[in-house]
């Protein structure tokens, strides 16, 4: 373990054990939490979770134009912008009253 990643857990361990840094993850991780219940005796036998893997974040799509709340009787143009922090690619789908708009 790196100097950081021992800070991390000793006020990980400190402030409630409950939260793992961000930057400690990658997408396609998988991991394993191991538990042994200690005392002044000695640990017991460590118990596994399930793995966990780590996914893909959702990406963030805006819609430019039109604004928000406009309501027309004729053509409109839309536009958007699609962000996906990891670069993975993805697509946009325009849904008018439940049907998928190709056009």
């Amino acid at each position: 373990l790196s100097a950081n990643e021992i800070k991390a857990l000793y006020w990980g361990g400190v402030t409630g054990g409950n939260v793992l840094n961000s930057s400690l993850l990658a997408k396609n991780d998988n991991w394993l939490v191991e538990v042994a219940l200690c005392d002044a005796i000695g640990c017991g036998t460590p118990a596994n979770s399930s793995a966990l893997a780590i996914i893909n974040y959702a990406p963030n799509v805006s819609i430019n134009l039109p604004a928000n709340g406009i309501i027309a009787n004729l053509n409109i143009s839309v536009n958007y912008t699609y962000n996906d922090s990891e670069g993975t690619s993805g697509t946009c789908s325009l849904i008018v009253n439940g049907t998928v708009n190709s056009t």
